[in-house]
This record gives C-alpha cells, structure tokens and sequence, in this order.
C-alpha cells in the first residue's frame, strides 16, 4: 500500500535533494514527491507581490509502495535526503544495527498529520497553500476569511498586518508546530500583484 513519508535533507536544498531523487531513482521506487510551498506577500515601491517558498524547510515528502527498498536505497548515498527516526519530525535517521549497518526506519506520515497537509497542500501535497484574504473587524479582529486559513481561524495565535500574515498552532508531527499563512486584505486587491 501507497504510503507518505517524510525525508530530511539540508534546507533550502530541498529542490535540489527532490531532483536529485527523481533523476536517480524516480518511479522506481516511489510514485510522488513534493515539496509543500506556501504563497506569502512581500511590499516594494508600495505594492504588494506574491512569492512562495518552502513549507517546511529541510524536508521532502515521498510517497511509496516501496518502503523498506527506498529506505535501503537513500541509507546507501550521503547525497539522497534521509529517512526519519521513529522520534520525530526533526531527527534524521542513522541508528546503527549489529555490524555497524545503518538501519532503515522509514515512519509513514500520520494520517491526521496527512489529512492536514491534504487540506492545505492538495491531494498529491504539490498545490501552492494560497493567500488567505480576511476582512478585519473594528477592533482589528478577523470577521471573515477565504482560503487555507478558514478552518484554522480559532488556532491563530499572530497576525502581523504589517507583513501580511497569520500564524496559527496545529497538533502536527508529534507536536504542536506554527504554521504561517499568507493573508491579503481586501483592501490589498485593487494594488496588489498577487
């Protein structure tokens, strides 16, 4: 059975690790691979632009039928990104086996932790998590919102107007993470390059 599962590769390589894996040893052993970004905005000369980058930076997701044979195959090169340990989100594999063997320990992606990236990130985890547009109360409370942010209004725990984003806190990976999300106020739309 098809499962997703996380690998660890030095940031802000993380495109470079996911092509590296496709030109060696893509459709071999795993079906998709995908990096999930975020659009978030950014103010020059007094208008507003739409970037994206990397969700979590350091980290490639990789789904696979194949996962003691992927897990064998990235153990073998330094280059590959690594599989996790059954600790977390944020070790990298290497335990030792008797011989001195690398041990292969490749954890599926817990099926809340998916259904998450799913509602953000898409079916596949390779849809741009969009701009969420809000419209701001009196008191410069959120009374409305559009897009990824939706569900996950009563998590938040920042909002910057400044820099156009919202923070919130999600039980992910075995822990509670902050996850930031593009926001654009309606306002922004008539000036804005997003």
């Amino acid at each position: 059975m098809e499962e997703w599962y996380v690998l660890s590769t030095a940031s802000k390589r993380e495109a470079a690790a996911a092509e590296l894996l496709e030109r060696r040893i893509g459709g071999r052993l795993f079906c998709r691979l995908a990096l999930p970004r975020r659009a978030k905005a950014f103010r020059s000369g007094g208008v507003w632009h739409r970037m994206e980058e990397v969700l979590f930076p350091g980290y490639i997701f990789v789904k696979t039928a194949c996962r003691e044979e992927l897990a064998e195959a990235l153990l073998r090169s330094r280059d590959f990104p690594q599989p996790l340990r059954a600790g977390g989100f944020s070790e990298r594999a290497g335990g030792q086996e008797s011989g001195g063997r690398a041990k292969a320990a490749m954890i599926p992606v817990d099926l809340a932790d998916l259904a998450f990236l799913k509602d953000i990130c898409g079916e596949e985890l390779t849809e741009v998590m969009g701009m969420s547009r809000i419209t701001l109360g009196a008191d410069r409370e959120i009374v409305e919102t559009q897009g990824a942010l939706l569900p996950y209004v009563d998590r938040l725990v920042k909002l910057n107007l400044h820099k156009r984003f919202a923070v919130v806190e999600v039980p992910l990976f075995n822990r509670m993470q902050r996850i930031l999300f593009g926001v654009e106020l309606l306002k922004d739309s008539g000036r804005a390059r997003m």
